[in-house]
């Protein structure tokens, strides 16, 4: 995973190296650094009622295309870093979500008119999801060690390709407005670990603590199809 990020850092860093000198002579590429913007557009428009969720986990899409054939390189990364704790001390949940997906491509871009851009490419994705729940709970709670421990790791791991499609529209020479499609197929797997430990007086003025764990993991293929629904904001420059 890290290597993965590495590699997108790595090209999007070239690009821009090589956008430098381009610049001193004549500009060869044209480069687009947008951010999905639904959730700020939702608060805009006042859509609380909104339930609908948006398939397309790419917060952030980078691409930069050549001026003469309008082929390039296109990047998106998306992550959720989230950390809940509820309860009370002697019934505690702690949550912690840690979610990354990444995608790197080739794509040709083409105008219609002098407003709209359209654009097809393929991508290769690779995503990594985890969610790790702890539970604590005290028996006793004038004896903190007499308590239970549960700890629940669902985890998913993935790579995938397929083609994408976009849709632009110039609302100025620097500012653009996207949306896309794309058709990813996805294989993976699917774990889960869980873990018990229950702590308790023997009797004897010591205690006895007991651990059970129950691993599974599974294996998925799957054709994915996302509609464009998702709006992306983006500076061209």
């Amino acid at each position: 995973m890290k290597n993965f990020i590495f590699i997108i850092v790595l090209l999007c860093f070239s690009t821009f190296c090589f956008s430098q000198v381009d610049s001193i002579k004549t500009k060869k590429y044209t480069k687009y650094l947008g951010v999905q913007a639904n959730q700020l557009i939702r608060q805009i428009l006042n859509f609380t009622n909104s339930t609908s969720s948006i398939d397309n986990p790419y917060l952030i899409s980078y691409a930069a295309n050549s001026n003469k054939t309008g082929v390039g390189f296109t990047a998106g990364l998306g992550f959720q870093v989230n950390q809940t704790t509820d309860g009370d001390p002697s019934n505690k949940r702690e949550t912690k979500i840690n979610n990354l997906s990444a995608r790197i491509g080739v794509e040709k871009k083409s105008t219609l008119g002098k407003k709209w851009l359209v654009s097809w490419g393929f991508d290769i994705t690779h995503d990594d999801f985890k969610n790790e729940t702890t539970i604590t709970q005290v028996f006793d709670p004038n004896n903190p060690s007499s308590r239970s421990l549960s700890n629940t790791t669902n985890s998913t791991s993935s790579w995938g390709f397929g083609p994408r499609f976009t849709l632009n529209f110039l609302i100025s020479n620097r500012i653009v407005l996207g949306t896309e499609s794309n058709y990813y197929y996805r294989s993976g797997s699917i774990s889960t670990a869980n873990n018990t430990t229950n702590t308790f007086p023997n009797g004897q003025g010591g205690f006895t603590t007991q651990t059970t764990k129950a691993d599974s993991s599974s294996d998925f293929t799957k054709f994915q199809f996302s509609v464009p629904a998702v709006i992306y904001v983006m500076i061209k420059f």
